[in-house]
């Protein structure tokens, strides 16, 4: 019989809620689960993973493990997946997790498929699905391997809304000795306020045409409660940080309401936003390739159709 090894993700010194949802979708099917959390002071979250389904949550609670780093992680996913015994390992389809899955998948043999969308196990075999070539086509994975490893898109499955911490079986891990040949140094941060991107049901997008109004969107996304998001070129010209580009070479998102300004929707950008539940565009050029995938289309300048989503969106908010 499968079971499941989640890769708790902390965010904000909580259980993210990708988590919480790969842990809703092993309990839904009866399919048994453990998790393993890594990092600083993440003990206490142990508890919040039982309440969700985990059996036995494995935890490696330590400075040395506090920052991401793949040689560690690895090491310590693939002792959890030992003492578990699990046969299929999840995590979140996050920049972290996409670079740590192969790892761990090469330190086991395993099979690795990053990004799923969707899950089906029936037994032993399990069959994944994600999108490919800029989302043109889905691509249908069944593994071979009796080990899988997936890193997963938002929305396998809904967590329990009603749940609540309970009584973990912890299991402490060690973290593995430092590499000398191979130390992190220093992490430089730079700051981003707001919603985070991955999480957010309303995404705002600042595209070529909007540039210039960077400012002025941004205002918007904070009285929505909304995430900021943005193409390569505003990237590039350094009006938003690199971690909030929506597209191909950047991050996938698919919130219940994306608006995108001033975009002309090339399939770089369309690759990242596509699969977002209702768009709205707004752009001057009526030809412009955004609109036909937009379920609401907006002929106009950035500059004055601004103040109207202002004014109609913000009731809705509050």
């Amino acid at each position: 019989m499968a079971k499941i090894l989640v890769v708790a993700d902390n965010e904000k010194g909580t259980v993210g809620q990708s988590t919480l949802e790969q842990l809703a979708f092993a309990k839904k099917r009866g399919i048994p689960a453990d998790a393993v959390l890594i990092g600083k002071d993440v003990g206490p979250m142990a508890e919040i993973c039982a309440g969700h389904g985990a059996e036995t949550v494995y935890v490696c609670d330590s400075a040395h493990v506090e920052h991401f780093h793949n040689a560690s992680w690895s090491a310590v996913v693939v002792e959890a997946r030992e003492r578990s015994g699990a046969d299929i390992i999840m995590m979140k389809a996050s920049e972290l997790g996409k670079a740590l899955a192969p790892k761990v998948a090469g330190k086991l043999g395993a099979g690795v498929a990053n990004d799923c969308d969707e899950v089906v196990i029936d037994g032993d075999s399990v069959t994944v699905t994600r999108p490919a070539m800029g989302t043109r086509v889905t691509e249908v994975l069944r593994f071979k391997s009796s080990i899988k490893v997936l890193s997963i898109r938002g929305g396998i499955a809904e967590a329990d809304p009603a749940a609540r911490p309970g009584a973990a079986r912890r299991i402490a891990i060690e973290p593995p000795a430092p590499d000398p040949k191979n130390l992190l140094r220093e992490i430089l941060h730079k700051k981003s306020e707001g919603v985070d991107l991955e999480d957010a049901r309303v995404v705002i997008s600042v595209g070529r045409g909007a540039m210039k109004h960077v400012e002025d969107v941004n205002r918007l996304a904070d009285s929505l409660g909304a995430a900021l998001g943005a193409t390569r070129p505003v990237i590039d010209a350094g009006l938003l940080p690199y971690n909030l580009q929506v597209g191909q070479t950047g991050r996938r998102v698919r919130p219940d309401l994306y608006i995108a300004l001033g975009i002309s929707g090339s399939i770089l950008h369309l690759s990242g936003m596509v699969e977002s539940k209702c768009i709205v565009a707004v752009n001057r050029d009526p030809r412009a390739p955004i609109f036909a995938v937009a379920d609401y289309g907006i002929v106009g300048d950035v500059r004055d159709v601004l103040p109207v989503l202002r004014d109609k969106l913000a009731p809705y908010f509050r």
